[in-house]
């Protein structure tokens, strides 16, 4: 892999992970002022951990829960499913929804989702059985997502495919030789993960020589702390980094030390703040 040269939020960003993940001060600094530094060369907890904050859109899935809310309910609408039967249903639609006996104004869940975590209800059901659950034109698998009596109402929640389209996104099998009611309610939804809306916070502190320092970049209200770097304008070595972490309140990044390099240099705080990370 060739060297790249860091700058900026690159550069802070690759200096902190290079220091949490164990690469020597000396490396960290050399990547925080902006010097030819080869990814390759780093250890490789760094190297993991900066392609695991990147994140893979082929493996990485992010989870954003939901207050419950109800996305079908057969005693309200369509009936009970029928034996040894399927009936598809939808949480991104709000007319589908609403037409399954569920939330009127639906479930805020936006189209494409990977995967739902829902609670599926069996309301006193006919014979004894199991529901089976999988994306909506899926293979139907042998696994169930709850098992019943006859008579019971009894609830599980689970985590189902979904079909990536805004309609028709999950199956639910009634595999009894009697009828059944049910209750769908969503608790939550997987995607692969996507630009997040992400702001960088600074702060600078000017400490004269043998002075120490300390730096506190704090994210803006609504925003969380995701990484952060530290970095300095000296070019003499002597830069004493005591504390290069998150802050007690989990909102900035704390950089703190003594300036040993024999003249007044000027540190920054890096803290890169997003409103929703990963999605």
């Amino acid at each position: 892999m060739k060297s790249i040269r860091c700058t900026g939020s690159i550069a802070l960003v690759i200096a902190s992970v290079a220091l949490l993940a164990g690469a020597s001060a000396a490396r960290a600094q050399q990547a925080a002022r902006g010097t030819a530094l080869s990814i390759e060369s780093l250890p490789p907890a760094a190297k993991v951990s900066m392609m695991k904050y990147l994140g893979d859109l082929s493996d990485d899935l992010t989870f954003t829960p939901v207050t419950p809310c109800r996305l079908a309910d057969t005693r309200v609408a369509g009936g009970p499913l029928a034996p040894r039967s399927a009936r598809a249903f939808s949480a991104t639609s709000n007319a589908m929804i609403a037409a399954a006996g569920g939330n009127a104004s639906g479930c805020g869940i936006p189209a494409g989702p990977t995967a739902l975590a829902l609670t599926i209800t069996a309301v006193v059901p006919d014979q004894t059985g199991n529901l089976v659950a999988y994306a909506d034109g899926g293979a139907v698998p042998l696994a169930s997502a709850l098992n019943f009596l006859a008579g019971q109402i009894i609830a599980n929640t689970t985590v189902v495919p979904s079909s990536s389209i805004s309609g028709l996104n999950f199956d639910i099998d009634n595999n009894s030789d009697g009828s059944t009611h049910i209750v769908i309610d969503a608790v939550g939804y997987f995607y692969a993960p996507q630009a997040p809306d992400c702001v960088n916070a600074t702060a600078t502190a000017t400490p004269a020589a043998s002075a120490s320092f300390t730096a506190t970049a704090v994210c803006v209200s609504g925003y969380r702390i995701t990484m952060g770097g530290c970095a300095t304008t000296a070019t003499a070595a002597g830069t004493n980094w005591q504390t290069a972490t998150f802050n007690a309140s989990n909102d900035g990044w704390v950089c703190a030390g003594l300036n040993n390099t024999g003249t007044s240099a000027t540190v920054t705080s890096q803290a890169y703040c997003c409103r929703k990370p990963g999605r």
